[in-house]
């Protein structure tokens, strides 16, 4: 019977679309297009942006993984572009743990300060901007890299990229007198340590998620930057430490934290600097301030905390309608204190890049004060077993020179949504 419905065309066709609603990937056998979220998108300094692209799977072959995509925004008619290839060391490049050799080259623009773990920067729902976006930058980018990873769960990851930062829109590389740089070039080597015992993955047919268990990760990663090696022209090292970490609750769900802590040591130009990683779409992402503008604030030191209980049903499920819903409650807080030190700090060393201001010259980078970032969020998943919807609001510097979107004649407040299948 189970043979049977699968060679109906009807059953087909809705397994595809699942497949590809779920991964994003259309599968072509030998080859897969996708992601499909980012075939078409649009920002305020591309226009609209088509993109096509793909990756090999298994059946191309075993050992090695290539994947690429080519893109061009209407506005600007820029063409960016992505090749690489990854190189396994065991059998199957899906194998786990993983022990690859990986290289790319790429030309691709991105907002300062955003930084996407699981959604790609062109993604469509990332065009849903309600925030100021007209300050890109353009990134040239060869990365090579050696990843091997132990079934004890530790982990290293070395890495050397060499990378040119271009400005797009009104984003201008400008010191404190007059002088104009058209570019940033660097040459940079890391290493990522990463200790997760006991950690599980999901594995799809081209990849893998990981699954969160009560053990905490630790991730420990430096960077170092070269002048002169290849063509950097700067001089500089910066270092985190991040510790993440779900602790159950009996009866009341479970918390996940993350802690994380920078150094940048050096002098170096604003864009090379810690960007607190920023959120302007109404998709909600758990790594970023989601009330916090793209490059709104710039520091070399920095301690963040963010913290996310899911109650998961704990309160809901004493409530007769709610309970037949089965929706669940979630609520959060994230906090972000720093300080931007006076070798780096443009206001007293002039030859270094000025911070971004708008057309009429008003800072649109600040420097965190004495006070913390902090913002909070009350949310309810589950709604159709996959919608989040979360009420976010952003608790200090909400003055008039910061740039802050409203809600209900809030400053500060916010929805954000998000997807995620859970039963």
């Amino acid at each position: 019977m189970i043979d049977s419905i699968q060679n109906i065309r009807t059953f087909k066709i809705i397994s595809e679309a699942a497949s590809i609603l779920t991964s994003g990937w259309i599968d072509c056998n030998w080859y897969e297009l996708g992601t499909v979220a980012t075939f078409v998108s649009w920002n305020e300094i591309e226009g609209l942006k088509l993109r096509i692209g793909g990756r090999t799977t298994t059946k191309f072959n075993e050992k090695f993984q290539l994947k690429g995509h080519i893109a061009i925004g209407l506005g600007d008619l820029r063409i960016k572009c992505l090749s690489g290839i990854n190189y396994s060391l065991n059998d199957n490049y899906l194998k786990n743990p993983q022990h690859q050799f990986y290289a790319s080259l790429s030309r691709r623009t991105l907002f300062p300060g955003q930084f996407l773990e699981k959604l790609d920067h062109d993604n469509f729902l990332l065009s849903f901007n309600p925030g100021i976006s007209d300050k890109m930058l353009l990134i040239h980018k060869f990365k090579l890299g050696y990843l091997n990873e132990f079934s004890s769960g530790f982990s290293f990851d070395l890495k050397y990229e060499n990378k040119r930062l271009k400005p797009l829109g009104n984003l201008s590389f400008e010191n404190g007198f007059g002088h104009k740089d058209y570019h940033i070039n660097t040459d940079e080597f890391s290493v990522k340590l990463r200790y997760a015992p006991n950690e599980k993955f999901y594995q799809t047919k081209n990849g893998r998620r990981r699954i969160t268990n009560k053990h905490p990760v630790f991730v420990l990663k430096h960077t170092i930057g070269l002048e002169g090696f290849f063509n950097g022209e700067h001089d500089f090292s910066k270092s985190t430490f991040e510790i993440i970490k779900r602790v159950y609750v009996p009866l009341m769900g479970h918390s996940d934290m993350n802690v994380e802590f920078g150094k940048f040591w050096g002098k170096a130009p604003f864009p090379l600097l810690q960007i607190p990683i920023a959120n302007q779409s109404l998709g909600y992402q758990k790594e970023a301030f989601n009330t916090m503008n793209f490059m709104e604030f710039v520091n070399d030191e920095y301690l963040s905390v963010k913290w996310t209980h899911f109650f998961k049903g704990a309160i809901f499920n004493k409530l007769p309608l709610l309970k037949n819903l089965k929706v669940r409650e979630v609520v959060g807080i994230k906090a972000i204190m720093g300080r931007l030190t006076d070798v780096n700090n443009p206001e007293i060393d002039k030859y270094l890049l000025k911070l971004p201001t708008d057309l009429d010259g008003n800072p649109t980078t600040h420097i965190l004060n004495e006070t913390s970032y902090i913002e909070a969020s009350v949310g309810v998943t589950n709604i159709l077993k996959f919608l989040r919807v979360d009420l976010v609001k952003r608790l200090n510097y909400l003055d008039e020179k910061y740039e802050v979107t409203s809600l209900f004649g809030q400053r500060g407040l916010g929805l954000r949504f998000s997807a995620k299948f859970d039963f």
